[in-house]
């Protein structure tokens, strides 16, 4: 898998938003997950992928990075068990 992973700030607000709503916040948690352990490269070179909940997020290269619906990739290629973590800046609007 792999995961475009708000920064801290935009999961504490996401706490704040569903409390202890465990359905919504599952659902939040997946429209950041998208299938295949995809490397940052393949994330610059797609115009769009599919999350787990099937939204669409854009794809936009920014010079050395690209955005996921509008939220710059901060860090990228953060090794997981199953997959690939993306660190950007903000939720990803989707």
């Amino acid at each position: 898998y792999t995961v475009f992973a708000p920064a801290d700030f935009a999961v504490d607000e996401a706490r704040a938003r569903f409390g202890d709503d465990r359905e919504a916040l599952a659902n939040w948690v997946r429209a950041h997950i998208v299938e295949g352990d995809l490397k940052f490269g393949a994330v610059y070179e797609s115009a769009s992928l599919t999350s787990l909940t099937g939204d669409t997020l854009a794809i936009e290269p920014v010079d050395n990075t690209a955005s996921v619906n509008g939220a710059e990739i901060l860090t990228p290629n953060v090794a997981a068990m199953n997959g690939t973590l993306h660190i950007v800046e903000a939720e990803p609007a989707g």
